[in-house]
């Protein structure tokens, strides 16, 4: 059996048409307007939370409650994986559970 395989130019694929994922560690509250504008950038973020989750639980849960909405609005996707991370997507992302 002969096997065929096919060439495909990759110079014509536009730059913005690639997704960059940022691993970033959530430090506090404060972070949630640099997050947002990644998202709006076209960024997936995976967020490290299991330091703040231990130290400053109430402001967690503030961060996840307006992130959520954010997301929600842009249309993109948000998921815990295990107790420490987030991952967050933009509306050209989504992730498939």
């Amino acid at each position: 059996m002969e096997e065929e395989y096919l060439e495909i130019d990759t110079s014509k694929i536009k730059e913005e048409s690639r997704i960059y994922i940022k691993v970033a560690t959530l430090e506090g509250y404060k972070d949630l307007e640099n997050v947002m504008n990644e998202i709006r950038a076209g960024k997936v973020l995976v967020l490290r939370i299991g330091e703040i989750k231990r130290k400053k639980e109430a402001e967690l849960k503030k961060f996840i409650d307006k992130i959520k909405k954010f997301i929600e609005n842009l249309e993109g996707d948000i998921i815990g994986v295990g107790d420490d991370l987030l991952i967050l997507t933009p509306r050209s992302a989504k992730i498939e559970r």
